[in-house]
């Protein structure tokens, strides 16, 4: 037996990683938060894409996510001055 004395080593807080997927439910195609292993995230889902290509914003996205959010907890748009960010 060897005995040897205990160290804490400091460890790298790593943030949760997160995916995007693309799900189909009806005549819509939603696109979700999903972790590494392709499980959906709670309030993860983000827009809706519409059979009329219209684009919706989902209400009530998890705020614990990080995620831009508005005051219905939609993601946030870019407003026109910014797109020259891009």
């Amino acid at each position: 037996m060897t005995v040897s004395i205990y160290e804490k080593v400091p460890t790298e807080k790593k943030e949760p990683e997160f995916l995007l997927q693309l799900k189909q439910s009806g005549s819509s195609v939603y696109l979700i938060m999903v972790d590494s292993d392709g499980k959906e995230i709670p309030s993860g889902w983000l827009l809706r894409i519409t059979k009329d290509m219209r684009l919706e914003r989902i209400d009530y996205i998890n705020n614990q996510l990080g995620l831009p959010l508005d005051e219905k907890r939609q993601l946030k748009l870019v407003k026109e001055e910014e797109e020259d960010d891009f």
